[in-house]
């Protein structure tokens, strides 16, 4: 499969969903399909990080779309917590 028929097959499958997402979020209808046209450029970018069929592509795909969200909304990407008893937020003890 080429790397066009694999977009063309992430585009098919997952534009909805992104853009469902993204209008969940409070944004509107032009704002919605600009983040789910710009995560699916993105995903496109990094396609080796993607296996066709993968159970994870979703969650990859939406994980590209809530920090460009918050990029959006925010103006700064959403920073992983460390959820570990114990430690603070730093990810220090």
């Amino acid at each position: 499969m080429t790397p066009e028929e694999r977009e063309a097959g992430l585009r098919t499958e997952h534009f909805d969903m992104l853009v469902a997402f993204a209008l969940g979020q409070g944004h509107d209808r032009a704002q919605a399909e600009d983040v789910a046209h710009e995560t699916l450029l993105r995903a496109w970018l990094h396609l080796g990080r993607i296996e066709p069929g993968s159970a994870t592509v979703r969650a990859y795909l939406l994980t590209i779309a809530r920090n460009l969200l918050a990029v959006r909304t925010t103006g700064s990407p959403v920073e992983p917590q460390d959820l570990t008893p114990g430690r603070r937020a730093s990810g220090r003890p």
